[in-house]
C-alpha cells in the first residue's frame, strides 16, 4: 500500500508525539525506580538525567553515522528502534528487581570500600538504563533524516515540528505519569504502559515506511552563508553544546528555587519539569516556519540566545514573586481535595511565569542549528551531531549546577552564570557574523551587558524569604523575623537554620525538621519530647544493647540522647546531605555528643547502601526521616525498607519508627503500618507531644519488658527531666497500643501496604498536607475517658507517672493527668479549684462544689450530673487503680447514697467499675446505664458506657455479645473524645 507524503509526515509526527509522551514517563519512572538504588529522589534525578542526556547523545551520534549510509531505510530503523524499546520497558520491573537484590544481597555485602560501594550503585543504574537512552537519541536523528528524504527541500519547519511534538508529548508525559498512572497501576504498570506506546509508535510508522527512499539526499550549500570567513559548523555546535549546558543550570536552579516556594512533593516536581519543557514545546513551534523565511538561520540564534539570557536574569529580580503567589494562593484556597487540584494548576501557572520565558527562547536554538548547519553544507550526520552535542551540554550542566554552582555559589549566581554563557553565545554569534555593526544587534548586545551588571548589583537571594516555608506556614518570612543563622544550597537539598525568638529550627528546602527552645527556662517545644522519646526507647527495651544506627541526622538531638547510655559502644548516624549536618551545629549543647562523642560516627550516605555494602547489623536502628510527603521519603515507609531492615539487625535486635500524625490522615498511616506489620511481629506504639507516633517493633518474637534503670544515668537525667520523661511511669503515659490491639484497626482501612513499586503514601500525603488532614483515630486514643489498654492488655500494666508530672510538657495526656490529679485533690478538699489548669475541667469541679449537700435538688439537676459525668471519667481512666478508688469512696456531693435519685448512684457505680478495673462490673453497670433514661440522654455517659461494655465483653472472649450491644446502640452519636475508641473496639469485635 503506497502512502502519501502528507500521509507519512501524519503518522511520523503523531508517532513522535507518543515517543515524547513515553520518554518522559520513562524519565519519572526510571528517577523513582533508581532512588531505590540510590537513596535519595534528588541524586536519582541528577543520575537519571545524566544518564538519559548522555545515553540520547551517544545514540544521536551513532544515528548520524548511520543515517548517512546509502541503503539504510532511516523511517523503518526507527521503527525497529521504538519496539526494542518497548520491549525493553516490558522487561524493566522484573529486571530491577532481581537485579537490585542480586546486587544488595550479593554484591555490595562484599564490598568494603565506599568507592567500590558507589560505583557499583552506579553502574548498576547504567546498565539498568543507558541502552534504552541510546536508542531514545537515535530516534530524533532518523526520524528527521527519513522525512527530510522525502520532502521537496530541506526545511527546518520539519526539524521544529519535530521539536514540538516531541516536547510537548514530554511535557504532557510527566504529568500524565505522575497524577494518574502511578497512582493507578504503579511504577511496574506506569513504564509498561510507557513501553506500549513505543511499541504503538513504532508499528505505526513502520507501516506507512513502505518505499521510503533509502538514499540520503543531497542537501544544497548556500553560497551566502558559505562564504563567510569562519568555520560555521564549529560554531554552532559549540554553541549548541553550551546552550544545553546553560538551559540544565536554569533547570536545576529553578527546580530547587520552586521547592523551597511549592514544597518539594513528587507532583511539585513533575510539575515544574512540565512547565520548563513546555516552554521548549513552543518555542519549536513558534519558530519553525520562520527558519526557512531567515536569510541567516544564526541570525535567529543571535537574537535567541541573547533574549534567553536576558529572561533568564529578569528571574534574579523576580523571584520573590513565586513566594509571594503561593501566600497569596494558601490565603485564597480552601484546605480540600478541590483547593488541591487548583493549587497544582497555580503552581504550574507559577512554574510556567518564571521558567517559560527563558525555556521558549531555548526551544527555539536546537531546530535552528540544525537547519543552519545543514544550509552550511551537511549532510544527514548534522542532526545527530547539533542534538548529541547539545545533551553533552545538558548533562555538563546538570553536574556543574548540582556538584559545583548550588553548593559553592548559590542559585543567584548559578543562574547568573549560565545567563552569561547564553549572552555571550549570542553576542559571539553576531561577532562571527558581522552582525554587530547593525543597531538593532548592537543595541539588543548593549542592553544585555546593562542586564548582567544589573543582576551583578542586586541583593543576593533572601535567605529568609527561601527559607520561609511558605508552602506550609502561608507566610512568606520578614528579613527581620526569623533570623537566619545558616543557610546554604547543598547537593540534594536546601538547608537552613533559624532562630524565631529564643526557638531555633532546621529546615530542609523550607519544611522545618526540629525545632528546639534554645532558652532553659522557657518549656520545651513539641519536637523536644518526640526526639528524646525516640533516644530513650531503645535504652528502655535494650538497655544492654552495644551498637545502634540512626537514620536521618535532623537536629542531632536524637543521636545525641542515644549516646546517653553509657553501655552502648557505637553509634551509627546516617544523613545522606552533609549540609544538614553542619547546620544542626547551632544547636550547640544540645547535640553535643553526636559531634564530639567517639562513639558517634556521621556517615553522608544512602542507609540502605551502607547498610548493605559494609554488611552491618546492629543492637537496634532507629528511622526518623522528614515528613512522607516530600519527594523519595516514602521509601522509608514502604514494605520493602521493612523488609530490608531485619536483616541488618542482630538477633532480638529492635527497630524504632518515627511516623508523623499531623499532615497526613489515618488511611495512610494505616499503610504504613500495613507494611511495618507484614515484617515485624510484635511493636508497641507510643504518642509523643500529641502529635507524633513512635513505634518500637521487633522481627521476631516479642518484645521484651521495659526497663528503667539506665534513666538515671547522669549524661540523661537533666535532659530527661526537662522533656517530663525521667521514670519508665513517664514513658508508659505515652503508651497506646501494641500490634495485636491496633491490627484489626489498621486491617479496616481498605488500603494497601505501601511499597516502593506501588506507592501510596507519596501521591496521597502532598493531598493530606494541603488540607492539614490528621490521623486523629490514634491521637485521639490515648485521651479517651476509660483505660481500654490496662484492661485489653493486662501486660501492659506497668508503672505510670503520678507525681512530679513536668507542668511545662504539653503532651495532652500529660495534661490530662496532671487535671484528673489536680481535681481529685480539689474534691478531696486539700486544694482550691483554682489550681486546675484547663478551664472547663475548673468549670465543671466547681459546680460539684456548690451541688454539695443540696441532696434534694439532685434530681432534676442535670447540670450538675453532667460535670459529676465528665470529672468522674476523668479520675477514674487517668489515674492509677488505687488513687482512682480511693477518689471514688470518697463522697463528692456530701450526700447519703439513699438521698440520691438512682441515676446519680448508678453513674457513681459505673464509673467506680472504670476506676476498679473491674471488667463484671463495667459490664453490668454499663448495660444498666444504657437502659437507663436519664443517663442515656447524656450523650458521654451514653457512649462512655457503651465503650465500657464492649471492652468487659472482649476481655471476656464475648465477641459475638459484644457485637449485639454495639449493633443496637449504633444511634449513639459519635463524640471527639469517645470516636477512635469506638472505630478500635468496632474493629477488634469484627475481627474476633
Amino acid at each position: 500500500m503506497k502512502f502519501s507524503q502528507k500521509q507519512i509526515f501524519t503518522v511520523s509526527f503523531l508517532a513522535f508525539v507518543l515517543s515524547g509522551f513515553s520518554g518522559l514517563i520513562y524519565q519519572s519512572i526510571w528517577t523513582r525506580y533508581l532512588s531505590l538504588v540510590l537513596g535519595h529522589a534528588a541524586f536519582a534525578q541528577t543520575l537519571v538525567l545524566a544518564l538519559f542526556m548522555g545515553g540520547m547523545a551517544f545514540g544521536a551520534w551513532w544515528a548520524s553515522k548511520l543515517s548517512s549510509k546509502h541503503g539504510l531505510r532511516v523511517l523503518k530503523t526507527y521503527a525497529i528502534i521504538e519496539v526494542i524499546v518497548g520491549i525493553a520497558a516490558l522487561s524493566f520491573h522484573f529486571i530491577f528487581v532481581h537485579g537490585t537484590e542480586f546486587v544488595q544481597s550479593s554484591i555490595l555485602p562484599n564490598s568494603e570500600i565506599e568507592l567500590v560501594i558507589t560505583a557499583t550503585k552506579w553502574v548498576w543504574a547504567a546498565i539498568l538504563i543507558l541502552p534504552q537512552c541510546i536508542l531514545l537519541g537515535m530516534t530524533f536523528p532518523l526520524l528527521s533524516a527519513g522525512l527530510i528524504r522525502l520532502s521537496e527541500k530541506v526545511t527546518g519547519e520539519i526539524l521544529g515540528t519535530l521539536y514540538f511534538t516531541n516536547s510537548i508529548g514530554a511535557a504532557v508525559g510527566a504529568l500524565f505519569a505522575t497524577f494518574i498512572l502511578v497512582p493507578t497501576v504503579g511504577l511496574p504498570g506506569a513504564i509498561a504502559t510507557a513501553g506500549i506506546i513505543n511499541l504503538l509508535a513504532g508499528l505505526l510508522v513502520f507501516f506507512v515506511s513502505v518505499g521510503e527512499n533509502p538514499t540520503p539526499k543531497a542537501v544544497p550549500v548556500e553560497p551566502k552563508v558559505q562564504s563567510n570567513e569562519f568555520n560555521a559548523r564549529r560554531l554552532i555546535l559549540c554553541c549548541a553544546f553550551f546552550t544545553g549546558l546553560s538551559s540544565f543550570v536554569y533547570e536545576v536552579a529553578w527546580v530547587r528555587m520552586l521547592a523551597l516556594a511549592l514544597g518539594s512533593t513528587v507532583h511539585a516536581f513533575e510539575i515544574m519539569i512540565s512547565a520548563f519543557v513546555a516552554g521548549l514545546a513552543l518555542g519549536s513551534l513558534f519558530i519553525r516556519k520562520r527558519i526557512d523565511r531567515a536569510s541567516n538561520p544564526l541570525v535567529i540564534a543571535g537574537w535567541a540566545q541573547i533574549l534567553m539570557g536576558i529572561a533568564a536574569l529578569s528571574t534574579i529580580a523576580s523571584y520573590k514573586f513565586s513566594f509571594y503567589g503561593v501566600e497569596l494562593l494558601l490565603s485564597a484556597l480552601a484546605p480540600s481535595e478541590g483547593g488541591y487540584a487548583l493549587f497544582n494548576l497555580a503552581s504550574a501557572a507559577i512554574a510556567i511565569l518564571l521558567m517559560f520565558p527563558t525555556a521558549f527562547f531555548a526551544g527555539m536554538t536546537l531546530p535552528v542549528f540544525t537547519a543552519a548547519l545543514l544550509r552550511n553544507g551537511a549532510d544527514e550526520q548534522a542532526i545527530g551531531k547539533v542534538y548529541a552535542a547539545n545533551t553533552i551540554g545538558a548533562i555538563c550542566g546538570v553536574f556543574i549546577a548540582v556538584h559545583l554552582l548550588l553548593p559553592f555559589v548559590g542559585m543567584k549566581s548559578a543562574i547568573l552564570i549560565a545567563a552569561l554563557i547564553d549572552i555571550a553565545l549570542g553576542i559571539l554569534i553576531f561577532r562571527q557574523l558581522g552582525n554587530l555593526q547593525r543597531p538593532a544587534h548592537a543595541i539588543l548586545a548593549g542592553f544585555s551587558v546593562i542586564c548582567v551588571f544589573g543582576a551583578l548589583l542586586t541583593p543576593k537571594f533572601d535567605e529568609a524569604v527561601l527559607a520561609s516555608g511558605v508552602f506550609r506556614r502561608g507566610k512568606v518570612a520578614q528579613t527581620t523575623e526569623p533570623k537566619v543563622a545558616y543557610y546554604r544550597d547543598g547537593k540534594s537539598a536546601t538547608i537552613s537554620t533559624f532562630l524565631t525568638g529564643s526557638s531555633l529550627s532546621i529546615a530542609t528546602n523550607g519544611k522545618v525538621d526540629a525545632t528546639v527552645q534554645m532558652d532553659t527556662k522557657l518549656p520545651p517545644t513539641a519536637d523536644e519530647e518526640t526526639m528524646t522519646i525516640a533516644g530513650i526507647l531503645p535504652i528502655v527495651y535494650l538497655p544492654e544493647a552495644k551498637t545502634g544506627a540512626n537514620i536521618g541526622f535532623g537536629s542531632g538531638i536524637t543521636s545525641h540522647i542515644l549516646l546517653g547510655n553509657p553501655k552502648l559502644t557505637a553509634l551509627d548516624t546516617i544523613e545522606i546531605e552533609p549540609a544538614i549536618v553542619e547546620g544542626a551545629r547551632a544547636f550547640g549543647s544540645r547535640s553535643q555528643r553526636a559531634y564530639t562523642d567517639p562513639r558517634s560516627k556521621i556517615i553522608f550516605a544512602d542507609a540502605k547502601t551502607y547498610f548493605s555494602g559494609n554488611n552491618k547489623r546492629y543492637d537496634f536502628i532507629f528511622s526518623e526521616p522528614s515528613n512522607p510527603w516530600v519527594s523519595g521519603v516514602a521509601s522509608l515507609f514502604s514494605d520493602e525498607f521493612y523488609r530490608f531492615v531485619p536483616r541488618h539487625l542482630n538477633e532480638n535486635g529492635i527497630f524504632i519508627q518515627w511516623i508523623q500524625l499531623y499532615e497526613i490522615d489515618f488511611t495512610l498511616v494505616a499503610s504504613i503500618l500495613k507494611a511495618l506489620g507484614n515484617h515485624f511481629a510484635d511493636y508497641d506504639m507510643y504518642i509523643a507531644n500529641g502529635s507524633d507516633l513512635v513505634i518500637v517493633a521487633k522481627p521476631t518474637g516479642a518484645l521484651p519488658d521495659k526497663r528503667g534503670g539506665l534513666l538515671s544515668s547522669p549524661s540523661l537525667v537533666s535532659e530527661l527531666s526537662r522533656q517530663g520523661l525521667s521514670t519508665l511511669g513517664d514513658i508508659n503515659l505515652r503508651f497506646i497500643a501494641n500490634k495485636k490491639l491496633i491490627t484489626p484497626l489498621v486491617n479496616s482501612s481498605p488500603i494497601a501496604a505501601n511499597s516502593d513499586y506501588y506507592p501510596v503514601v507519596s501521591h496521597v500525603a502532598p493531598k493530606n498536607r494541603f488540607t492539614r488532614a490528621s490521623a486523629r483515630e490514634l491521637f485521639e486514643l490515648p485521651l479517651t475517658p476509660l483505660p481500654y489498654d490496662e484492661i485489653l492488655l493486662p501486660k501492659q500494666k506497668l508503672p505510670v507517672a503520678q507525681e512530679n508530672l513536668n507542668d511545662s510538657i504539653r503532651n495532652p495526656k500529660v495534661m490530662m493527668i496532671a487535671n484528673a490529679r489536680a481535681v481529685a485533690r480539689v474534691l478531696a478538699k486539700r486544694e482550691a479549684a483554682s489550681t486546675i489548669a484547663d478551664y472547663d475541667i475548673r468549670q465543671n469541679a466547681e459546680l460539684i462544689l456548690l451541688a454539695r449537700g443540696n441532696c434534694g435538688a439532685m434530681k432534676t439537676d442535670n447540670i450538675t450530673l453532667s460535670a459529676l459525668i465528665k470529672v468522674g471519667a476523668l479520675i477514674a481512666s487517668s489515674l492509677p487503680k488505687d488513687a482512682a478508688t480511693a477518689a471514688f469512696k470518697s463522697s463528692w456531693l456530701d450526700c447519703p447514697k439513699d438521698s440520691l435519685p438512682e441515676h446519680f448512684n448508678l453513674a457513681h457505680d459505673f464509673l467506680f467499675a472504670i476506676a476498679k478495673r473491674d471488667t463484671t462490673e463495667l459490664a453490668y453497670f454499663g448495660k444498666k446505664v444504657l437502659l437507663n433514661n436519664d443517663l442515656r440522654n447524656n450523650a458521654v455517659m451514653a457512649e462512655l458506657a457503651l465503650c465500657a461494655v464492649a471492652v468487659a465483653l472482649i476481655e471476656q472472649n464475648s465477641p459475638l455479645e459484644a457485637a449485639k450491644i454495639m449493633e443496637m446502640n449504633r444511634n449513639i452519636p459519635f463524640s471527639q473524645g469517645t470516636r477512635a475508641l469506638r472505630l478500635l473496639l468496632a474493629s477488634l469485635v469484627q475481627a474476633k
